[in-house]
């Protein structure tokens, strides 16, 4: 890189300044208070050594055209100064100041600093250090950037740290930056640390891995203490092709969510196969909300006015139809008491169905069936005394009544019961209708023959 060296010219002026104003110091004050020492030119310009003014301080006035000039004075700090008086004692305006501590102040309205070059690269500003091997660097190159870089005092190798482009794009660690801020670093190196400054062990940090091979992690982003990124980050993964990424979210140095290319999304899995995959030794999904409702859970499909939707409501866990326009029926409901209603949002058993129910095949668990009516000490009543109860109420023994069954339902398990129950009563009293009926055939036969005898014996 290219150093532009103005060190001769500047150590002229100053040599040449001090000398004048040591010759100045060696006049007595009486003198050159009361006789400056003075020369002009043929166009008006004058170099005037201590005119008379007011301060007595040594100066050096470079003027022209009689009172435009450039004054130099020793005001125990080494000043620079301004007038625009045809008055050769007039001070001016004060515009830079080198402090006997060796600090340079500039002041006034306009620009602060301007320096200029005429060399192509625009100028350059340098900063050497004592005892340091390297020194930093402004420039402006030819392609119009502005770069700041480190070089080597010796050898003069230098490298491009950061770089400011016309077009407003700021890198680090590139000189090409496509973005307004492009940050390039190597692999296994923090990009970018953002710390609180009451905490500064903890950052947040953006971090370069590696782009190879394919389908490893290549960039993270993520909370760090001090060295340790195990508080939680984001990883980006580099996949097989230029759009194949995916991305892994950690916490405690694991892995909890990734989300594949093709758009899965894995909680406990790396490698998710449907688009919400859950795995897991605790409970797997956990929802819940503080709101009066108590959350919900809705499902919709493309091309239909309805959806699916499972909430908490009031007492109730519900799931429900609700349409487009915001219309729900509620098909199940579940009490905190565990009944169970469908077609109903009260049920009083453990299911109840509001609505006609279709199926192959029911089985009822019973606690006893009839076989009891078969036993010896069964007592079964007489038809005489089931034709006076079925006058007196209407129906069988032992059944509801009408008024029962349509205001509580029917038992079915108790009905069923009933039913056989009664049908093997009806078995029992044909059994003995069958006896009575033989033995009366096989007396009606006895008679039919012994009438058959007399008969003959006439």
């Amino acid at each position: 890189m290219k150093t532009l060296n103005n060190t001769t010219a500047m150590g002229k002026w100053h040599c040449m300044a001090l000398l004048l104003l040591a010759a100045l110091s060696l006049v007595p004050e009486q003198a050159y208070s009361q006789h400056p020492w003075e020369t002009r030119g043929g166009t008006g310009g004058a170099f005037v050594l201590n005119n008379d003014n007011s301060a007595h301080l040594p100066f050096l006035r470079l003027q022209t055209y009689f009172y435009h000039g450039w004054i130099m004075a020793n005001e125990h700090d080494l000043t620079w100064r301004f007038s625009n008086s045809a008055d050769h004692g007039h001070m001016g305006t004060r515009l830079m100041t080198l402090t006997s501590s060796g600090r340079l102040e500039l002041e006034g309205a306009d620009q602060g600093i301007l320096i200029r070059s005429t060399h192509p690269d625009g100028g350059q500003i340098e900063w050497r250090s004592p005892g340091s091997p390297r020194h930093w660097n402004i420039d402006q190159v030819t392609d119009g950037r502005l770069r700041f870089f480190t070089e080597d005092n010796n050898n003069h190798n230098g490298k491009e740290r950061i770089t400011f482009l016309e077009n407003g794009n700021v890198g680090i660690g590139t000189t090409n930056p496509l973005a307004s801020l492009h940050v390039n670093n190597g692999d296994n190196s923090y990009g970018t640390i953002l710390a609180s400054a009451d905490e500064s062990s903890f950052s947040l940090y953006a971090k370069t891995l590696t782009t190879q091979p394919a389908n490893v992690e290549s960039f993270r982003l993520g909370l760090k203490h001090g060295d340790n990124e195990d508080n939680g980050y984001i990883s980006f993964y580099k996949g097989g092709s230029g759009n194949g990424g995916f991305l892994g979210f950690s916490t405690h140095g694991t892995e909890r969510i990734r989300i594949s290319q093709n758009g899965n999304v894995g909680i406990g899995t790396v490698a998710p196969t449907a688009k919400l995959e859950v795995n897991g030794t605790n409970p797997g999904i956990l929802i819940r909300s503080d709101s009066y409702d108590g959350g919900q859970i809705e499902w919709r499909m493309p091309n239909t006015t309805q959806h699916w939707n499972i909430d908490q409501f009031e007492d109730r866990l519900r799931f429900f139809v609700e349409e487009v326009d915001g219309a729900g029926i509620e098909a199940i409901s579940f009490l905190g008491n565990g009944n169970v209603g469908i077609g109903t949002i009260s049920p009083s058993e453990k299911l109840e169905v509001s609505g006609k129910v279709k199926a192959d095949g029911v089985v009822l668990n019973i606690g006893t069936f009839p076989d009891y009516v078969s036993a010896d000490d069964y007592k079964l009543i007489t038809l005489e005394e089931l034709e006076a109860h079925i006058q007196a109420h209407g129906h069988l023994p032992k059944f509801p009544s009408e008024k029962e069954v349509v205001q509580h339902g029917a038992d079915l398990g108790q009905l069923n019961t009933l039913l056989v129950e009664k049908v093997e009563e009806l078995t029992l009293y044909t059994i003995a209708q069958e006896k009575q009926l033989k033995a009366l055939q096989e007396a009606l036969a006895q008679q039919q023959a012994q009438i058959q005898r007399l008969l003959e014996d006439k």
